[in-house]
């Protein structure tokens, strides 16, 4: 991105950013020793320290991305079906790949890219790994004219308007690693955020989360606080989302995944 830093990119988009996510403790754990093991010196003697709560949610926040470019900013919010040290593996390749995807084609569109990813994953996942897993994953362009484009398949993405009227926009695509070729049924949406509007992009952890009677946690719940809280920061709506998440169900058994956006107005300087 040559010398424009990521903080000015999402000031002059006009963007305010709060992310939160983590991998469930067996993944996180499996793929920091995996990870640390190829750099221990030949001979052995190195033995990875235990996670505590805090480093194991922020080691590998995996399953969301902010890539800011020159021209405005890609967003992605995924999720592998399955736990274990395959699925971290899984969306390492993901972030991985979409890093590259992106920073090789920064203008392109969403659906070209997500087509790009699934046939990575296809090859690595079914005909390298012999294994059967598939994602879920929603990939956003996001222009300085406030203009949103996006692709995939993904929970629905929740905006807040500044007027209090909050849509639900379903990501019409398939999941990936399932089909070879998804360029016939991976449609692409586009929608205007204008100033003041608040999106969020969440995970299934979130929704699914159960209390002691197996009630789960729910969309229509998460809707109303998202509409309750509607004119708080970014960081004030995911950490009262979060805070709402564990007071219902407990420790989450699965990864919880909030991507927060509000929209301040556009100051892209030319």
């Amino acid at each position: 991105m040559s010398d424009i830093s990521r903080r000015d990119v999402l000031r002059r988009l006009g963007l305010a950013l709060m992310a939160t996510g983590a991998l469930d403790r067996v993944s996180a754990q499996e793929v920091h020793h995996m990870a640390l093991a190829s750099q221990t010196p030949a001979g052995g003697g190195y033995s990875p320290k235990a996670l505590n709560d805090h480093e194991y949610r922020t080691l590998v926040r995996l399953t969301d991305l902010i890539i800011p470019v020159e021209e405005g900013c890609w967003l992605a919010i995924g999720d592998v079906a399955g736990h274990g040290l395959s699925a971290g593996v899984i969306m390492l390749m993901i972030q991985s790949s979409v890093q590259s995807l992106v920073r090789l084609s920064p203008r392109a569109n969403p659906r070209d890219l997500v087509c790009a990813l699934n046939s990575a994953l296809y090859e690595n996942v079914r005909n390298r790994m012999k294994r059967d897993e598939h994602v879920t994953f929603c990939l956003a362009r996001y222009s300085p004219d406030g203009r949103l484009v996006f692709a995939g398949a993904h929970e629905n993405i929740l905006i807040c308007r500044a007027n209090g009227q909050c849509d639900s926009i379903a990501p019409n695509g398939v999941w990936l690693g399932i089909l070879e070729d998804i360029s016939t049924v991976t449609p692409e949406t586009a929608l205007q955020l204008g100033p003041g509007d608040l999106m969020l992009m969440f995970s299934d952890g979130v929704i699914e989360a159960a209390d002691g009677e197996r009630k789960r946690f729910g969309f229509d719940r998460l809707r109303e606080l998202l509409i309750a809280n509607r004119e708080r920061s970014p960081q004030e709506v995911r950490d009262t989302i979060v805070d709402a998440v564990v007071r219902w169900g407990g420790r989450p058994n699965d990864d919880v995944t909030l991507l927060v956006v509000r929209c301040h107005g556009v100051y892209w300087e030319g």
